[in-house]
């Protein structure tokens, strides 16, 4: 029952440790493909508004980041607020201008469907907003755009495109959001000296992102622009992992106290179902310390057994799901579409070994039982 109760406590705390784990790398996998590992923008930028632009004097200056070490490729692109209308719907979005020849590369695994262009009046859009509008490959959309004219008064622009990519990143603050067209024609909408309004860097794998980060830092001016990393210039999304993490804490600490309890009234049985021996140790002259550590030794094994096990069905169950993919969640809440599972094996001797600790700190409570058993009253025990 002991070692039941120990190897089940350990494979949850291990599973529990790689869903989140898991959930949080395939979150920030998916962010990381699309923003970039950092992106650079303009000092002034609120979350979730429209994007200020950055002064092309600048520009000369942030191409220096390719050639820093640790840094794979850079991309300079151009967000404007604009209004998609399709013939029955309309839509507020973000159009993110970028080259014809890099959009096979940004979007990577997340382009479900694809045409090839023929021309600079392309526009790709999420599956999501595609339903929205209710459209599909190869239709038509109208991008309306407000911009200042000579006089300084705001008046719209329009273009109409052609849906050549659809795409599925199942994170909803890019899918409902954002769609992809030609630089070009972001650009003819940007003031005057006002062609970019980011940078976005994907860093080598294996390279610190934040180590990085520090080098860019060094070579840009920090008045006008600034650095953020994927998970500070995604903010509420990380935000809201950070209380799913508090939530894992809590169910932690009952499974913690939960096997606690039930090794220590296990050890307790024990001890009682041997009160005869224990009684005829006394009177043989043992001391307490070593009637002792016969419980301990019965103890380790219990602990060792429990843990080894625990880990064995931990693994196999992470390494199950990864494959087979059984447990499924909602995309348009969750962002993935599975429970995805990486397992740490830091985090897994961690748990081991506070494992250890905990059930000889049980042992405390059971081995005081030792010294209240007379010896005369324990061999009458049957």
């Amino acid at each position: 029952m002991a070692i039941l109760s120990v190897s089940l406590s350990v494979a949850v705390i291990v599973i529990a440790f790689a869903t989140v784990r898991g959930f949080r790398d395939e979150i920030k996998h998916k962010i990381s493909m699309v923003h970039g590992d950092l992106v650079v923008d303009a000092a002034v930028n609120v979350e979730n508004s429209e994007p200020i632009p950055l002064n092309d004097s600048l520009i000369p200056n942030l191409q220096h980041i390719q050639k820093l070490p640790g840094v794979d490729r850079v991309l300079f692109s151009s967000s404007k607020a604009s209004i998609v209308k399709s013939d029955e719907e309309i839509e507020g979005i973000i159009a993110k201008g970028i080259s014809k020849n890099q959009l096979k590369t940004y979007l990577g695994e997340f382009a479900i469907k694809t045409i090839v262009p023929e021309d600079e009046h392309w526009v790709a859009i999420s599956k999501t907003l595609a339903k929205r509008l209710n459209v599909g490959l190869n239709d038509n959309l109208r991008l309306v755009f407000f911009v200042q004219d000579s006089t300084g008064n705001t008046r719209p622009r329009a273009r109409k495109l052609t849906i050549t990519t659809l795409f599925e990143t199942g994170v909803d603050k890019v899918d409902a959001n954002m769609v992809l067209l030609d630089e070009s024609i972001v650009a003819r909408m940007m003031p005057d000296n006002y062609s970019i309004t980011q940078l976005e860097i994907w860093v080598k794998p294996g390279k610190n992102v934040a180590e990085v980060k520090r080098s860019i830092q060094k070579i840009i001016d920090i008045k006008s622009v600034r650095v953020n990393s994927a998970e500070e210039f995604n903010r509420q999304i990380f935000d809201w992992l950070s209380i799913l993490d508090l939530n894992v804490i809590i169910l932690l600490c009952l499974i913690t106290i939960v096997a606690i309890t039930a090794t220590c009234t296990t050890l307790l049985i024990l001890m009682t179902e041997r009160t005869a021996f224990i009684g005829l140790m006394q009177s043989m002259g043992a001391r307490y310390a070593d009637i002792q550590k016969i419980f301990i030794y019965q103890a380790s094994i219990i602990a060792i057994a429990g843990i080894l096990i625990g880990n064995f069905i931990a693994i196999g169950i992470c390494m199950l799901q990864n494959h087979f993919k059984w447990l499924t969640l909602n995309q348009e809440v969750y962002f993935i579409k599975y429970v995805a599972m990486k397992i740490n094996l830091l985090e897994v001797l961690t748990v081991d070994v506070f494992s250890i600790g905990l059930i000889y700190l049980s042992l405390y409570i059971p081995a005081r039982y030792i010294k209240k058993i007379h010896p005369i009253i324990a061999l009458k025990f049957k």
